[in-house]
């Protein structure tokens, strides 16, 4: 790798190899930069590519172009490593594979995804690509988002909001790297690790909400088959999904009504079909009981209140 007069960017092309020579010291490059990696070249014959280091602080950013090729960190890649580093790639250009763990996200321009030194990682390029990797040691990504791990292997956008601010300041750190002196390089890695972590924080409040919707969804949907259940309420359903009840309270704290609301409308909703479908021959408290209300009268007075008329007045209308 050339070393420029500025200590904190360094940039190597195959151009300064022959041609069959390029493809090793390429594999030599990136491992002198993106850690250890076993390489695959995808075509027999010809290859270029070209890099950019820039070392700020304990921050790595590498600039990448290069054809299509592959490589993966196994054990013994992972082994020869010193630090552990979470790895956060930004596609510009081309189309990336990557598989993490049980996740395998394809990568197009304005994608990005975090990954981890210590765990296994296979890479694909399926076309010539133009990407930059930032290096940020664990311990201080931990330091500036705890739950950074949670997002391994994601696919995210970065094409609007605040990732495209971030991907904007790295695509400029890149090009301003060689002008950047050694008492500008740490606020210049403290300022970018706090652009990445409050980017990323963002991402996954977004992941966060939808995974709980998803959860409200699985509860409700139990509560729907469960409604002739006598004993169906917050405490068996807390118990029936691990979690806490004042949890499952603060779940549904921004739905329009309370787990107990839902439960008692849903079961009421139930009960006004079959009023309806079963007839006037079918005893009303005896549809209250199938649909787990314990008691007629209290049946026949929640129902008046959310319906304006009592279940005999309605069954009476409605089959008319």
């Amino acid at each position: 790798m050339s070393h420029p007069n500025d200590l904190f960017c360094q940039n190597w092309s195959t151009s300064d190899f022959r041609p069959r020579e390029r493809f090793d010291a390429w594999q030599a490059a990136l491992n002198d930069s993106h850690l250890s990696w076993t390489l695959q070249k995808n075509q027999k014959t010809g290859f270029s590519a070209n890099l950019q280091v820039s070392k700020l602080s304990d921050l790595q950013v590498v600039r990448c172009m290069c054809q299509p090729c592959s490589g993966y960190r196994k054990s013994r890649e992972i082994a020869a490593g010193r630090l552990a580093y979470y790895g956060l790639l930004l596609i510009y250009k081309g189309k990336e594979e990557v598989a993490t763990g049980s996740r395998t996200a394809l990568l197009g321009p304005g994608n990005i995804l975090l990954w981890d030194s210590t765990e296994p990682i296979h890479f694909k390029l399926h076309s010539p690509v133009h990407k930059i990797t930032v290096l940020v040691p664990q311990n201080r990504m931990h330091d500036a988002l705890p739950q950074a791990h949670r997002l391994i292997g994601k696919a995210m956008d970065w094409r609007h909001g605040l990732g495209a601010v971030a991907a904007s300041h790295i695509t400029a750190l890149c090009s301003q790297a060689s002008h950047i002196n050694h008492l500008q390089a740490h606020p210049a890695a403290e300022t970018t690790l706090e652009l990445i972590a409050t980017s990323l924080g963002s991402q996954q409040a977004q992941a966060g909400e939808t995974a709980r919707a998803e959860f409200i969804d699985r509860i409700k949907n139990h509560i729907e088959s469960n409604l002739d259940d006598l004993e169906l309420g917050p405490q068996t359903l807390a118990e029936r999904f691990n979690i806490s009840i004042r949890y499952l309270h603060l779940l549904f704290s921004n739905e329009d009504r309370t787990i107990s609301r839902w439960i008692l409308e849903r079961r009421l909703e139930r009960c006004r079909r079959d009023l309806v479908v079963t007839g006037p021959h079918k005893n009303i408290t005896e549809t209250a009981l199938a649909w787990g209300f314990n008691d007629g009268a209290h049946f026949s007075r929640v129902f008046k209140k959310r319906y304006k008329v009592s279940p005999r007045e309605y069954r009476l209308s409605k089959t008319r």
